[in-house]
């Protein structure tokens, strides 16, 4: 059988007229449904899409806090850790 003999007018011709209502109301709510999951899958995109904008936006932001926080050279180092021991100290004092 060829695919197109699916189609003649005598195969369709053999639907009741209840049967062509029922196929059409389920092609209808078909539509609706796929209309709704389009418009969950349009919102979640753009959920996605603030997600995404959020990370490279914190990225950018710990990689500044990072930069900020390394030390420019031997001197910076010594001096940070100098520092380090400093607070240590004093709270060591305190205790």
């Amino acid at each position: 059988m060829h695919l197109c003999n699916d189609f003649l007018p005598e195969r369709w011709a053999r639907f009741t007229p209840a049967e062509v209502q029922s196929g059409f109301r389920l092609v209808s709510e078909t539509d609706e449904v796929l209309k709704t999951i389009e418009g969950y899958i349009v919102t979640v995109k753009h959920h996605m899409d603030s997600i995404a904008t959020s990370a490279r936006e914190q990225s950018v932001g710990l990689a500044e806090v990072n930069t900020a926080s390394q030390p420019d050279g031997p001197n910076d180092a010594a001096e940070c850790s100098d520092g380090r021991r400093e607070q240590r100290g004093d709270s060591l004092d305190r205790g």
